[in-house]
């Protein structure tokens, strides 16, 4: 009767042993700094760039990492399959047993050819390339963006620019405040500079990003300083993206 007790204990601590043994080695790495995040808008037009965050790689295994690397994904949903869009990717060697690898989030460009829509883009890790991607739906981690139309987007009774302009300000010349309306056939960041004929900075009237659309933006004559400025010549520039554009306005007082 001892001896069959004895050997009950026994294959017992072998069963516990083995499964510690099974335990240990490698895991899934993950993402352990929390959700990520797009800039500058979750919605976006074919061609747009997306910036991800930054991010931390977590190993959550007792053994260091061969090669491992990062998928970026356009997915139809919050899962990952073979179909879904491949936009970039990169890679590293040895990530220590329960060390953290931080991660500067890509820029990645939407696919001009990309179908109107909602889509989810993110992060596949994958560790030694041991897994197929489309069972490593717990190693996704992505936002939900909306893809729109670029041309004519409607949007209530406006339709979006199909192209970027800037306009001759009005009333020019002027004696109090003059208006300067631009447009943009998608969301970029806008710069808008009022300068002397010397060349010279006097006023930044528009320094962030902005929406598709007709925009105004509003001149009263003075510098950044919130001096009044003399009569005279001055002119005006836009930047957005990769659009530039200077006009000139008279100041009469």
């Amino acid at each position: 009767m001892l001896s069959k007790l004895l050997k009950s204990i026994l294959i017992c601590l072998h069963i516990c042993i083995v499964s510690i043994d099974f335990a240990h080695g490698a895991a899934d790495l993950y993402i352990s700094s929390g959700p990520i995040t797009v800039t500058p808008s979750t919605t976006m037009v074919p061609g747009d760039t997306a910036i991800l965050s930054a991010y931390t790689i977590h190993n959550g295994g007792d053994v260091a990492t061969g090669y491992f690397s990062n998928g970026f994904y356009l997915s139809t949903d919050s899962t990952l399959t073979t179909s879904d869009i491949y936009l970039d990717g990169n890679g590293n060697t040895n990530l220590d047993p329960f060390s953290d690898y931080p991660w500067d989030g890509p820029d990645l460009i939407i696919p001009d050819n990309t179908v109107l829509g909602d889509y989810y883009i993110g992060i596949l890790l994958d560790r030694d390339g041991q897994v197929p991607e489309s069972d490593e739906t717990n190693n996704f981690m992505s936002v939900k963006i909306t893809i729109v139309g670029s041309a004519v987007e409607e949007i209530g009774c406006h339709a979006l620019p199909l192209d970027y302009a800037l306009s001759q300000n009005c009333p020019n010349p002027f004696n109090l405040t003059t208006e300067i309306e631009y447009s943009l056939p998608k969301h970029a960041h806008v710069t808008i500079d009022v300068f002397n004929i010397l060349g010279q900075d006097i006023r930044t009237l528009v320094d962030e990003m902005i929406s598709a659309g007709s925009h105004r933006a509003e001149w009263n004559g003075s510098d950044d300083s919130g001096h009044s400025v003399s009569s005279g010549v001055y002119f005006y520039r836009i930047r957005a993206g990769e659009f530039t554009k200077t006009r000139k306005m008279i100041l009469l007082k």
